[in-house]
């Protein structure tokens, strides 16, 4: 059992009652009084598994999907907790237990393997100097760069990329 208080626009009361009522068996929504010189209300909440999941959802599409394709369009610049959480309205402290309890990874883990993919991609279908691809990918350092991808995938990314051109052209 679990409680939750969001405040919400005296207007939209019903409308998230009635929402959160049809979709969760058992749910119980009440008004807490109005606080001074407040109009907004208070909900509480019992009961609710994936409450948020619900409500911080957007036109139908899986809050998950929308944080993934943010970070997946903005990787590139340096991002942080609190910008990505605001995409889906969450305080920054819940929304990386949360990001990590749906991605099985953590929000900075997250990026790293992103970047680290699109370095790869990079080495492999360029000739773009290491330099290069490290500030595309938004790796200000380069040996930093070159210490993360050396321990993601074995090698510092000159011998990786070495090492599948080579292969490729023995397998011709």
């Amino acid at each position: 059992m679990g409680v939750l208080l969001i405040q919400i626009d005296e207007n939209d009361f019903m409308e998230v009652k009635e929402l959160i009522t049809r979709n969760y068996a058992g749910a119980k929504v009440i008004t807490v009084n109005q606080l001074p010189g407040d109009t907004d209300w208070l909900l509480s909440m019992t009961e609710i598994p994936d409450l948020l999941d619900r409500l911080i959802n957007t036109a139908g599409e899986p809050a998950v999907q929308r944080v993934l394709h943010y970070i997946n369009c903005h990787f590139r610049r340096s991002l942080t907790l609190e910008e990505v959480s605001s995409e889906v309205h969450l305080n920054p402290v819940y929304f990386s237990q949360w990001f990590k309890q749906k991605t099985d990874c953590g929000f900075k883990e997250y990026i790293t393997h992103i970047r680290l993919q699109e370095v790869r991609h990079w080495l492999l279908n360029s000739d773009h100097t290491i330099n290069w691809i490290a500030e595309y990918v938004g790796y200000q350092d380069t040996a930093h760069l070159s210490k993360l991808f050396r321990k993601h995938f074995g090698l510092a990314p000159g011998m990786y990329r070495q090492k599948i051109r080579n292969e490729r052209q023995a397998s011709r």
